[in-house]
């Protein structure tokens, strides 16, 4: 006979196989499952990263990893607020739309030479098989 413990679950006497130390049922419910805090060292957590705050009344002009910017983030996380507003200015502000853009038509691209070698090959299969004219 083995010698392994098994955990239990935090919220009822099953086996715990889930992450917060909850069985497949409970980490299912939702209510359960706001209950218990997440036991992962990797869990984010500290003030603003989560997206239950509200968003800041105005964007700023500061700079990315300026010391300007490290007073709004105090400011923003003293408040009570999100730390990051979508139209805060940084270094990657107007890089970022455009690469992403780029991103997508390269992958258009791509599927459509995919789509057309596949389509091609599948012709020249049919064709050997004698099930299309030729």
């Amino acid at each position: 006979m083995s010698d392994v413990i098994r955990a239990r679950c935090r919220h009822c006497p099953r086996l715990a196989a889930r992450p917060r130390g909850l069985c497949f049922g409970c980490h299912k419910d939702l209510a359960v499952r706001a209950m218990y805090p997440s036991t992962s060292k990797f869990a984010r957590r500290g003030v603003g990263v989560t997206g239950s705050y509200a968003l800041p009344a105005e964007p700023t002009t500061a700079a990315a990893g300026s010391w300007e910017k490290v007073g709004v983030l105090a400011a923003r996380a003293e408040a009570g607020v999100c730390l990051f507003h979508p139209g805060d200015s940084g270094v990657l502000a107007g890089v970022i739309p455009a690469f992403v853009e780029g991103l997508a038509q390269a992958k258009r691209q791509v599927d459509y030479g995919k789509r057309r070698a596949y389509y091609k090959e599948l012709y020249q299969r049919r064709k050997a098989d004698g099930k299309r004219g030729g």
